[in-house]
């Protein structure tokens, strides 16, 4: 609602708990809505870094894989950050509790 300032020519805008409701609904959206851009650009990053990453590793040859521990096939586990390297995982040592060759079969 608009109301005459009575002491200036100017128009000042007074708000009714109407106004304030529309406005925080406006807000929401706003808020939403950049939300959402925000969602969007930091997905858009990380699928950046992931192509990035396959395709440097895919310019490597098997070699130069082998060096640092990979096989062609875990490009796409490197890139997507589900890689885990169970070729290297540590073995449970002997406490006692099992004999020698139970612990190798584990």
């Amino acid at each position: 609602m608009l109301k005459m300032n009575s002491y200036s020519a100017g128009w000042i805008h007074s708000y009714t708990a109407a106004d304030q409701d529309n406005a925080a609904q406006a807000f929401g959206w706003v808020e939403k809505l950049s939300w959402m851009a925000v969602r969007a650009l930091v997905g858009l990053a990380s699928w950046n870094e992931k192509r990035r990453i396959a395709a440097e590793l895919m310019s490597m040859d098997d070699r130069q894989l082998a060096d640092i521990g990979l096989v062609r096939t875990d490009i796409d586990r490197v890139a997507s950050g589900k890689y885990e390297d169970v070729r290297h995982a540590a073995k449970p040592v002997f406490d006692g509790r099992y004999t020698p060759e139970q612990r190798l079969a584990a």
